[in-house]
Formats: C-alpha cells, structure tokens, sequence
C-alpha cells in the first residue's frame, strides 16, 4: 500500500457519498464547506442530476 496524504480521505468520503447519492448540499455541510459550490467543482461528476438541471442551481446560487 502506497502512503496518501491525509486529505484523500476526505476525497474519498466525497466521491463515495456522491456515489450513494446523498444530498450534496448536507454533504458540503458536513465537509465543512460554506455552500455546495465546492462539491460541485471538485466532485460533480459523481452528481447524478441532469446538466441542465446542475447549471440552473450553480446560476441561482449566482443570483444570491
């Protein structure tokens, strides 16, 4: 087993969350962040809502 730096676990709890599909605004909370745009950058591809569906949140986030 090779070493990982300490913060691939956190990489690793995401994408697996993401994966199970739990609510990506709850998981951004509990990773500490602010608001969900974080999760959506680093970990979107594991989202599975539609494009559009992804790019109507992200402007109405923008919008606040």
């Amino acid at each position: 087993m090779t070493h990982q730096p300490p913060y691939q676990l956190r990489h690793i709890y995401a994408s697996r969350m993401l994966k199970a599909e739990v609510n990506h605004v709850w998981l951004a909370k509990q990773m500490g962040h602010a608001d969900w745009s974080m999760i959506h950058i680093i970990y979107g591809k594991w989202i599975n809502e539609s494009r559009d569906e992804i790019n109507k949140v992200a402007t109405n986030l923008a919008l606040l």
